[in-house]
């Protein structure tokens, strides 16, 4: 397996570096690459895409229509309100967890506290067992995965946003309508808000999206 990631403060140079790599592989399968992840649909091919637009990456010929993406969640589950996290179906499969035992949530302190080698260190076995997951998958489910480039990005609140988060996600729990299921799913958040809850945020499409976040690393793997 080769695997690979970009990681640092300069978001414009990581997704430089990401984009290139993909790119690359892309030429070297003859333009028959396929994009896989877990939960990439929903989450990571969005932030991708606004990155290479706010950095005028041409990306269409890497990121073509949803059915030529190998997600993992939708490949277990078409729903993606279905409960089930990552680490939840590494163990399912018996596949080694986490970097030391860090998940997302963790990205964030990380990053404030300057643990550049760490977090690179953990998007890269992030790509790596999401990886052996989906041939996990794809065995079980008879699925082609050949010319795959699984990845997956890690991302952060800047610093400079993170008053503005929290306030905004007071103000939004205070005000919701209370028997909605999304303000039943962030009530426990409520009284116990820090800036490591603020990840668990970003992939929500109300009010959160509107502030930005920052992508520290993208890391890859393939055959």
């Amino acid at each position: 397996m080769f695997n690979a990631s970009f990681t640092g403060n300069d978001e414009g140079k990581v997704i430089q570096d990401a984009y290139a790599y993909m790119k690359d592989y892309h030429t070297k399968t003859y333009g028959t690459m396929k994009l896989g992840g877990f939960n990439i649909v929903q989450c990571d091919i969005a932030l991708l895409m606004s990155r290479f637009m706010k950095y005028d990456i041409p990306s269409f010929k890497i990121f073509k229509k949803k059915y030529d993406y190998m997600d993992i969640k939708l490949l277990l589950d078409d729903d993606y309100q279905a409960k089930g996290k990552l680490t939840d179906y590494l163990d399912y499969f018996g596949i080694k967890g986490k970097y030391n035992g860090v998940d997302g949530s963790k990205v964030q302190q990380m990053y404030l506290d300057g643990k550049w080698d760490e977090i690179d260190a953990y998007s890269k076995q992030d790509a790596e067992i999401e990886y052996l997951l989906l041939e996990k998958v794809a065995q079980f489910k008879d699925i082609d995965i050949q010319n795959t480039l699984v990845f997956d990005t890690e991302f952060v609140v800047p610093e400079e946003n993170i008053p503005q988060k929290a306030q905004l996600f007071k103000w939004y729990c205070d005000n919701m309508p209370k028997n909605t299921k999304v303000a039943k799913s962030i009530s426990a958040y409520r009284d116990k808000f820090d800036m490591d809850d603020t990840r668990k945020l970003y992939c929500d499409k109300n009010i959160f999206n509107k502030f930005k976040n920052k992508i520290i690393s993208v890391s890859v793997a393939h055959q």
